[in-house]
């Protein structure tokens, strides 16, 4: 199992589960957002209160950067992503191209697993 979480915050906050346990101690792969403790990043000015949430943010580049850590490691195997395109552009005949593609791959490999709801098979 892999987490994402602030090591910074994790370390300090107290366990929320029953079992004394924090994300930490449960999963295979930590990747941090590198939000700080509180998960605030601005000190706003006349006031002792801290706002400016960061792990949202930090947690979107992390999956973003494994995103294409994992594309660069398929073409490296020989095996081209698919990608999907950004909506930004549809109108334009390669994109809509595209699109139908990446709809029509992601049809295709995700069948098998809905070929064995309702059996024993894992």
């Amino acid at each position: 199992m892999i987490g994402v979480v602030s090591r910074a915050h994790c370390a300090q906050a107290q366990p929320a589960h029953a079992s004394g346990k924090k994300l930490l101690d449960v999963t295979d792969v930590i990747l941090d957002n590198g939000a700080p403790v509180g998960d605030t990043v601005l000190q706003l000015q006349n006031s002792s209160e801290k706002t400016g949430p960061f792990s949202t943010l930090g947690g979107a580049l992390v999956m973003n950067m494994l995103r294409c850590e994992v594309a660069q490691r398929l073409v490296d195997r020989g095996i081209e992503p698919v990608f999907l395109p950004s909506h930004q552009f549809v109108g334009s005949r390669s994109v809509e191209e595209q699109l139908e593609y990446f709809y029509a791959q992601y049809a295709r490999r995700i069948a098998p697993l809905y070929a064995r709801q309702g059996t024993n098979s894992p």
